[in-house]
């Protein structure tokens, strides 16, 4: 099984044992105003997933070919170590509160005017909600905490539609490392097509998430020094 669908699954799995599977009044306007959208129907939902297992091959295992590019999503990922030789040593609990005080505001992370307005509008035991306008784009999230391990960021609207990861784990040495995935798409726009490609080549660039965990790790030690962590 794909890492993307057992990460799907779980997540499923945990919402039917907090949530349940038969809705109670006023569930679809919870998830509607969760979701800045309304819901999709099973209609369409069934016919997104006959053409995807169409372009798959058909039942059975999944088995990839030229025509899956109609439905590929971007995937990227990047890796750094949390205490490069030469910088003040965070402990895990102290890049973790870095990663959760971004995932509530972007604003203290990120340059100044990049990001002007970062808002939690709702919040749950489970998760919250932010709105956001970054780069000039206005975001709604679904923002999910793994408590000094992982953050989830579910894009409800705004240009990319998907799911976008902080994950703190130790690597094989035992050093602790910060890595960054996803898996999205671009609302509106060709699937695998010229702004997907040049999104995907700027997410695993230099300047791309490689220099946002960079900029985060970073952003935290000026936190820590300044007694604000």
């Amino acid at each position: 099984m794909p890492k993307w669908m057992a990460y799907e699954m779980r997540l499923m799995a945990a919402r039917y044992v907090t949530d349940g599977m038969i809705p109670e009044v006023g569930d679809v306007e919870r998830l509607t105003r969760m979701l800045g959208r309304q819901l999709h129907s099973y209609r369409d939902f069934a016919w997104s997933a006959r053409l995807f297992a169409s372009a798959c091959g058909g039942p059975g295992p999944l088995k990839l070919n030229s025509s899956i590019k109609e439905f590929a999503m971007i995937y990227s990922t990047a890796t750094v170590p949390v205490n490069p030789e030469g910088e003040t040593k965070l402990t895990r609990a102290q890049a973790w509160a870095g990663l959760e005080l971004k995932a509530r505001d972007a604003r203290r992370f990120l340059p100044p005017g990049l990001c002007t307005k970062c808002d939690v509008v709702e919040e749950s035991p489970t998760h919250f909600v932010r709105e956001a306008t970054i780069a000039g784009a206005d975001l709604r999230e679904i923002i999910t905490l793994e408590p000094e391990s992982k953050v989830t960021f579910f894009q409800a609207t705004g240009p990319r539609e998907g799911a976008i990861i902080n994950e703190l784990y130790e690597g094989e040495d035992g050093a602790l490392q910060l890595r960054f995935y996803c898996y999205i798409g671009l609302r509106g726009k060709e699937p695998n097509g010229p702004e997907e490609q040049a999104e995907r080549a700027q997410l695993d660039s230099d300047v791309g998430y490689k220099a946002a965990l960079l900029s985060t790790l970073k952003r935290t030690r000026e936190l820590l020094a300044e007694g604000k962590l």
